[in-house]
């Protein structure tokens, strides 16, 4: 199983350790929280190291899934943009369509931001910090079933409190582990959990059913017929 916590930085624009290297650890990963001080919180190792400062002129790229929240996120996306372009930063916006849309924009459009906001589930999380090659921050408003990193560190999930944090939060290092999967042995990036066995084979049911937003009775038939 991997693990993850979070790790004191000097600075969000500091090159993280690692190389391509299959054998080196992965990148860390930087996120950006809500300002609570500097001590650690909630056994996660949390430091807040640097804060983002002013939003004014600000290269932001929001990746959002638009059928999260079972539709909410489309909506919750373009209030983002609005209200971060209200604040002087210039935003854009990709709706990813399919699996691999929120990490290709992550690594096409991502160099060429400042910040990196991702909307929807904990999944497009995934692909966005996977896909990212830059040392940029990313910001989260959590729209999924579980939101599992929202619920734990107590994110945003309204487009005003994800504005309040940036302009309030400070970035923190995210440590990640990279998974290879499948019998193609695909790297990707773990940051919550991991996990094998009668866990690994429900995951792999809901994600063989999904017909559009997951649900927890997917996950309840997934977990049963991994049962038998």
């Amino acid at each position: 199983c991997g693990s993850w916590g979070f790790w004191a930085v000097d600075s969000p624009h500091c090159v993280p350790p690692g190389s391509s290297g299959p054998r080196d650890p992965p990148d860390p990963r930087f996120l950006l929280q809500p300002c609570r001080g500097r001590e650690d919180h909630g056994g996660h190792g949390a430091r807040e190291v640097a804060a983002i400062g002013q939003l004014d002129g600000r290269r932001v790229l929001v990746v959002a899934n638009p059928i999260a929240g079972r539709g909410r996120s489309r909506r919750a996306a373009e209030e983002v943009v609005e209200r971060l372009r209200g604040e002087g930063c210039e935003v854009d916006l990709v709706m990813t369509a399919a699996r691999g849309d929120a990490e290709r924009a992550a690594a096409e459009g991502g160099s060429l931001a400042d910040l990196i906001v991702s909307v929807g589930g904990d999944g497009t999380l995934a692909e966005v910090l996977g896909g990212r090659e830059q040392p940029v921050p990313v910001s989260v408003l959590a729209m999924g079933t579980a939101n599992v990193l929202r619920q734990d560190l107590g994110l945003a999930h309204t487009a005003g409190q994800l504005v309040e944090q940036l302009r309030t939060g400070r970035v923190s290092e995210l440590d990640v582990a990279m998974v290879r999967v499948g019998p193609e042995r695909e790297a990707r990036v773990s940051f919550l959990v991991t996990g094998v066995g009668f866990d690994g084979e429900a995951v792999r049911l809901v994600e063989q059913r999904r017909r559009g937003p997951i649900t927890r009775w997917i996950y309840v038939r997934a977990l049963l017929d991994a049962l038998r």
